[in-house]
């Protein structure tokens, strides 16, 4: 299992991951977007890949509102730590950017967050972290 920064042609297996595991995809969450992303912050679309699969993902956003959102684990690999060690990456991330705090948009179970502590915000999946 291997943590990485995204690069341009995992793009569809992205998109592919995050149709799979029900992640809401708004209509400007398409492949332009995504290529801005990994072009400019490269650091902020981090994907875990076994064996040449991406089997989790995870963007950070930098900007007006500090969020975490898209977090995506392949139903196949869940429970096995590849959301900490995501979160862990992204987090990272954007402390180097200079945030101190982040809103995380996720449809993981609730569970997995009050046990490390976030702060339910109480709308649509929304926690805040400490960073």
């Amino acid at each position: 299992m291997k943590i990485r920064k995204s690069k341009i042609n995992d793009i569809e297996q992205i998109i592919n991951l995050w149709k799979e595991t029900g992640i809401y995809f708004a209509p400007f969450d398409n492949k332009e977007r995504l290529m801005e992303k990994i072009e400019k912050e490269p650091e902020l679309l981090l994907i875990a890949e076994d064996n040449n699969k991406i089997v989790g993902a995870v963007i950070g956003n930098y900007g007006w509102r500090i969020s975490i959102d898209h977090m995506a684990i392949d139903k196949n690999y869940q429970n096995q730590g590849i959301a900490r060690l995501l979160m862990k990456e992204i987090k990272r991330g954007l402390k180097e950017k200079g945030a101190t705090v982040a809103i995380i948009d996720s449809n993981l179970p609730k569970e997995l967050f009050d046990r490390k502590g976030y702060e339910f915000r109480g709308t649509f999946n929304n926690y805040l972290t400490k960073l």
